[in-house]
Parts: structure tokens; sequence; C-alpha cells
């Protein structure tokens, strides 16, 4: 299976942070974006890993 890597963030910081990694590096296999937004929850971050 091997190690995936999540970037996380509040807001939407990580997906400009994986968007610009993409653009230098290439799509990469593995990688998620879990964003954390202002009107979610514990709950809601927490769903948002255990989808990535």
């Amino acid at each position: 299976m091997g190690i995936g890597i999540i970037i996380a963030s509040h807001g939407k910081f990580a997906e400009g942070i994986h968007q610009s990694g993409s653009m230098i590096f290439g799509d990469q296999e593995k990688v998620q974006v879990v964003t954390f937004m202002p009107s979610e929850g514990p709950d809601d971050l927490y769903a948002h890993f255990n989808d990535a």
C-alpha cells in the first residue's frame, strides 16, 4: 500500500499548496488534501481525515 501524504489546513490553503506542488513536481500519487472550513466542527474534520 505504501505511505501517503495528507496536506491539511484551515480554509483552502492546502488546496493551493497541492496545486502549486503539482505544477512544480507534476501529479503525485497518494497525495490527499483536507480543508477545514469555518462552518465545520471537529466531527467534520475527523470525517475528512478518515476519507483521505
